[in-house]
């Protein structure tokens, strides 16, 4: 944790065992509790008020932990997985302190659809119980890559998936566009899917990041090499906005060059514009009003 300035750093803390763990996303509530989901495979890692007792047994799994205000105790701290791969990607915090997590599994345990699922969980404000668990693919491969939450606690999910029979409901793409596609789903408040729906075209397409408008509407970001949304180059980010019910695209915003570029984070702000991040290897990627106008490197 940083001071608001930026020049001194309040505390740093270290959470986990004797293998390999990484935190991928991180929430803060309104205490100022910070809450992390990644993956781990440490059989020892550091489990407190867990729902689930020890390491799963596969290659990694998920964990989903809660660290107190001042950094330094873990109010809780938990494995997710099975006997296989498990992965917790995105994290985000409700008004009454239930963290909502997502990710992937191909723990047979787990995933009942394909070969890899994507799930979303919520997660009660204790952290000893799950409050729902929901899986979402098909017999492909299918990744959770982020979450949001709208002010009633409803979950938006966007990812990738190369599952044609994906677990679609109510889409306004139902059809599997060509090699891989984006997702966008909506759970309510039980963990049922309202909508979910393919964005992708015939190439490879991919939702990395997702943030919900005041009204409910989704807006999405990821990368896409699909001729029928880009013409700047091999691989290229996007940014769409679609309307409350997911029926509509709003818009849909190609970011890149001749190189290959990504968006992988995305927020919006009070008047709803979105602000998009990611990476690029193109010397003509498409700026305007640049604090860095050529690229840095290769």
């Amino acid at each position: 944790k940083f001071s608001p300035d930026g020049s001194q750093r309040i505390y740093l803390a270290i959470i986990g065992g004797a293998g390999d763990d990484t935190g991928f996303s991180l929430a803060v509530d309104g205490f100022g509790a910070s809450y992390i989901t990644g993956v781990t495979d440490s059989h020892n890692f550091p489990l407190v008020n867990s729902f689930q007792s020890a390491f799963g047994g596969g290659s990694q799994d998920a964990f989903f932990s809660k660290l107190n205000p001042a950094g330094t105790a873990l109010e809780y701290s938990t494995n997710f997985g099975g006997s296989e791969t498990d992965s917790g990607f995105a994290i985000a915090i409700d008004s009454t302190g239930s963290a909502y997590a997502a990710g992937s599994t191909d723990s047979p345990e787990v995933s009942t659809l394909g070969h890899s699922d994507a799930f979303v969980t919520k997660i009660s404000s204790s952290g000893g119980s799950r409050e729902y668990f929901s899986i979402l693919g098909g017999t492909g491969d299918d990744t959770a890559f982020d979450l949001a939450l709208d002010g009633a606690g409803n979950a938006y999910i966007v990812g990738a998936t190369d599952s044609s029979d994906f677990s679609i409901v109510n889409a306004l793409q139902p059809n599997y566009g060509g090699l891989g596609d984006a997702f966008l789903a909506k759970l309510g408040l039980s963990g049922g899917i309202i909508y979910s729906t393919f964005f992708g075209g015939a190439g490879s397409d991919s939702g990395f990041g997702i943030a919900v408008g005041g009204e409910g509407e989704p807006y999405i970001t990821g990368a896409t090499d699909s001729p029928e949304f880009t013409g700047l180059g091999g691989r290229d980010a996007f940014a769409a906005k679609f309307n409350s019910l997911a029926t509509e695209r709003n818009y849909l915003t190609i970011l890149g060059g001749s190189g290959h570029d990504a968006s992988f984070a995305i927020a919006v702000d009070s008047i709803g514009n979105a602000h998009v991040t990611g990476s690029t290897s193109s010397h003509n990627f498409t700026t305007a009003n640049p604090i860095q106008p050529n690229l840095g490197g290769s």
